[in-house]
């Protein structure tokens, strides 16, 4: 593939759906609440109102005893915490539960893609290219957290802050590419 190509498609959102946000968290359907491990304290800043991070984790009362550290060195991870969810409808296949496979048009299609090859057009809007949605695993629906309480709503702004870096990084690593890292 071409440089273009290679951006059109690692820039496509069905591929960087690929790893979706949920995929860490074990999900409680029947009591509507979302296990959802905490990001890395040391990654953590002060949250603005005066408290760091390390404060606002070990207030909270969804990490355990044990998961607590008085240590000053960093540790793998701050625990989990319970956090009530919804479901609602995959943005990424918009609740279809497939969507064409960005290999095909992540480049773009024109009217004379279609043209020269009738079959291709007809197999195209038939759904014969279609693959299963990475962000919802064909069920249509993601779950959606609802924090309800102060340290969910914490927990939430910690991951958040956490996926905003792991973003950045992937941007980096793709302008890496690009210029033939």
């Amino acid at each position: 593939m071409s440089s273009i190509e290679d951006r059109n498609y690692f820039g496509d959102s069905r591929v960087r759906f690929r790893a979706p946000r949920h995929a860490g968290w074990k999900l409680d359907e029947k009591r509507q609440v979302a296990i959802v491990p905490l990001p890395e304290l040391e990654e953590l800043e002060d949250d603005g109102r005066g408290e760091d991070a390390e404060f606002a984790a070990e207030r909270d009362e969804g990490i355990a005893p044990e998961d607590r550290d008085d240590s000053d060195g960093p540790r793998a991870c701050a625990g989990e915490i319970e956090i009530p969810f919804r479901w609602v409808v995959c943005g990424a296949c918009d609740g279809r539960g497939r969507h064409v496979d960005p290999a095909i048009d992540a480049g773009g299609l024109s009217r004379e893609d279609f043209d020269e090859d009738p079959d291709f057009a007809e197999g195209y809007f038939a759904g014969r290219y279609d693959v299963t949605c990475g962000e919802c695993s064909g069920r249509r629906v993601v779950p959606e957290l609802t924090p309800r309480t102060t340290a969910q709503r914490d927990a939430l702004r910690a991951l958040d802050v956490q996926e905003e870096d792991d973003a950045a990084y992937e941007r980096e690593c793709r302008a890496e590419r690009m210029m033939g890292a």
